[in-house]
C-alpha cells in the first residue's frame, strides 16, 4: 500500500546534518509517509547514514553527477509513491508533530499548502551544531502573489499533491533560486490555489555567516538569475513590474520595466 506522503530529502556530503534531518522524520508522531533520499554523490559517509536511518520501505537514490539540488529533487519526486509530497533539505528538519497536524488538511487536492515555520540560526563550528537563536515566521502576513517579485516560502514548508510536483519539475539551469522559480511555475501553471495553513512545523536551519545560496555570493550570478526568472515569467501587472525593477536596481542591474 502506498503511503499518504512522500518526503523527498536531498543531500550533498553533509552526513552530520543529514542524520539530524532524517532523525526528525523518524521522530514524527504520524508515520504514514515514505522517505525518498536522493544524493548527488556516493560517499561512504552518506551511505552509512542512509543505512542507519532509512526504514525498509524508504528509498535511497545515489546518482553521482547530477546538477545540484534541482535535479536531485526532480529525480526524487519522480520516484515518490505517495499521494502528497514535500521536500526537506539535509540541513533542515521537521518538529515531531508537524506531519500529524498537517495531515488534517490533506483532503484538499485543489490546493498547494504552505505552513508557518521556525527560522533557527546555528553555529556549525563544533562537532554538533549549536543553536544560537530562533524565531517564528508567520507566512500569512505576505500574499502569495509576492512570489512574482521575490521568495518568502521555504521549499520545506510546502505540501502539495504528488502528481502536481511530478508535472512541474525544478529548472536545473539556474545557479541559484531554483526553489523560488519552481514556486512561480506552480503559481502560474498548476491551477491550484496556494493556501496558507496557520500551523508551524518546518524548521529552517541557517548556518551563522553562511549563505544558503552559495553561488549567490557572486553578485552578478545572483542578479542574472533574478533577471532570468523575471523574464521567464513576465507580468502584465505594472506594480509587480515596478517592484521587480527596484529589486534588480538594488542588485546593480538596470532594466526597463516593460521587459519585466
Amino acid at each position: 500500500m502506498n503511503p499518504l506522503i512522500s518526503i523527498v530529502v536531498t543531500t550533498h556530503r553533509r552526513p552530520r546534518l543529514l542524520e539530524r534531518a532524517l532523525e526528525s522524520l523518524l521522530q514524527q508522531t504520524f508515520q504514514d509517509f515514505e522517505i525518498v533520499l536522493c544524493t548527488d554523490e556516493g560517499s561512504y559517509e552518506t551511505r552509512q547514514v542512509a543505512a542507519a536511518k532509512l526504514r525498509e520501505n524508504d528509498l535511497f537514490l545515489s546518482v553521482p553527477g547530477v546538477r545540484g539540488p534541482a535535479q536531485s529533487r526532480n529525480i526524487g519526486a519522480g520516484m515518490a509513491r505517495g499521494q502528497w509530497l514535500c521536500f526537506l533539505d539535509d540541513d533542515d528538519s521537521f518538529e515531531p508533530d508537524y506531519l500529524a497536524n498537517a495531515s488534517a488538511y490533506l483532503g484538499d487536492h485543489g490546493a498547494i499548502l504552505y505552513f508557518d515555520f521556525t527560522r533557527l540560526s546555528e553555529s556549525r563550528d563544533q562537532a554538533l551544531p549549536v543553536e544560537l537563536r530562533r524565531e517564528f515566521v508567520d507566512q500569512s502576513k505576505t500574499a502569495s502573489d509576492y512570489l512574482f517579485i521575490g521568495n518568502f516560502i521555504p521549499v520545506n514548508s510546502l505540501l502539495l499533491p504528488a502528481a502536481t510536483a511530478k508535472a512541474f519539475p525544478f529548472d536545473t539551469r539556474l545557479a541559484t533560486h531554483e526553489d523560488w522559480e519552481w514556486l512561480i511555475s506552480l503559481k502560474s501553471g498548476s491551477r491550484l490555489n496556494f493556501r496558507h495553513v496557520p500551523l508551524r512545523g518546518p524548521v529552517v536551519h541557517l548556518a551563522e555567516g553562511e549563505s544558503r545560496n552559495n553561488p549567490a555570493d557572486k553578485a552578478m550570478v545572483y542578479a542574472l538569475d533574478f533577471l532570468s526568472i523575471y523574464r521567464k515569467w513576465p507580468s502584465s501587472d505594472s506594480q509587480i513590474r515596478s517592484a521587480r525593477g527596484r529589486v534588480l536596481a538594488s542588485l546593480g542591474v538596470g532594466v526597463s520595466e516593460d521587459l519585466l
